[in-house]
């Protein structure tokens, strides 16, 4: 535990290298924070807390830049603070949220685009599969000779419509009275149940066999691309604007991991679910992201996640404003989902 000189130092040498990216040495601590002790005190309180292993040395100057476990500290002790939400024009981002929504997945792929914008931060978006999602309503409609649109709302608010290529003519009676029957068979079930009560209750469609046959592997097509987890990356260029990416080769390291859908999915799967989660640097599993941190935040509804949206930046990434408005958001989405839930 550090005593609170050496904590106040921490914490000054933590916001200048935040706001500035260059080492940080006594004389900036001495002329830029009013500390009450002299330089010399500094440099010696500086020597212990790289030997706590809180500071590192750079080979560029005399300064020192905070390491991982000093982020580590620094963020904890952000996190315990009941922070006041200092995001300017709060109720307009639930305003804008809220005018742009329709299902769920717009909700969290727009507040993914506005939380990028805001902290200029390259944001993910993890949308989970619909598979555990239950069917409010299903709907299939005559489009043409060999064309039909199917539509179904489930009840976490996501309206899926896809047009339908049959590879037969069909009958706009015989479709009206096939999507009454399976509205009144797959209202309630779950989407990853839909194919297998279709075959279940075949006896009962056994007059549309032919449309059936041709309908069913498209059906199961369509609904197999919505079990597979998603993933959504806004202001991807973003992270290159910061000096810690002007070297080439990292930023082409780190451009070739965003490009990778499944490394991605498994880095944003490791947070535990809570309210907001931060992984810092070295903390973080793959090599081409432990320069990065990376904070996520998680949506719920009837228990079950609906979605993450995280930030990446470099290490040096402004907490104090990023944790502040992550938490503003999560309020904001929160809010929305849990109206439209109810609905």
């Amino acid at each position: 535990m550090l005593d609170e000189r050496k904590l106040n130092i921490l914490y000054a040498i933590i916001d200048s290298y935040i706001t500035n990216a260059e080492p940080v040495g006594s004389r900036t601590i001495t002329k830029k924070y009013d500390l009450g002790v002299s330089s010399a005190t500094i440099r010696n309180e500086m020597s212990d807390l790289e030997d706590l292993g809180l500071l590192n040395k750079t080979h560029s100057s005399s300064g020192r830049v905070p390491s991982d476990k000093a982020y580590r500290m620094y963020v904890d002790s952000l996190m315990n603070v009941n922070t006041n939400e200092s995001l300017k024009n709060t109720k307009r981002v639930e305003e804008i949220l809220r005018s742009q929504s329709g299902e769920i997945k717009s909700i969290l792929l727009n507040a993914s685009k506005l939380l990028s914008a805001i902290t200029n931060y390259t944001t993910v978006l993890q949308i989970p599969s619909l598979s555990s999602t239950r069917i409010k309503y299903f709907n299939l409609s005559y489009m043409g000779e060999k064309e039909v649109l199917l539509t179904f709302i489930n009840d976490k608010g996501t309206v899926k419509n896809t047009v339908l290529i049959l590879d037969q003519a069909v009958d706009s009676s015989d479709i009206y009275r096939l999507s009454e029957i399976l509205n009144n068979i797959l209202k309630g079930a779950l989407v990853s149940d839909i194919p297998k009560l279709v075959e279940k209750t075949f006896d009962e469609l056994r007059a549309y066999e032919s449309l059936i046959d041709s309908l069913l592997p498209i059906l199961k097509r369509e609904l197999e691309e919505e079990t597979e987890p998603r993933i959504r990356l806004e202001g991807i260029t973003k992270i290159f604007e910061y000096p810690e990416y002007e070297d080439i080769n990292k930023a082409r390291n780190l451009l070739n991991f965003f490009e990778n859908e499944d490394l991605i999915f498994e880095l944003f799967s490791l947070g535990d679910n809570q309210e907001i989660d931060i992984s810092i640097g070295s903390e973080n599993p793959y090599e081409e992201v432990k320069n990065c941190s990376i904070i996520t935040t998680s949506y719920f509804a009837d228990g079950f996640i609906i979605g993450k949206i995280g930030l990446i930046g470099p290490t040096r990434m402004d907490y104090g404003n990023v944790i502040s408005t992550l938490r503003t958001f999560h309020k904001n989405v929160d809010n929305i989902i849990k109206d439209m839930t109810k609905e």
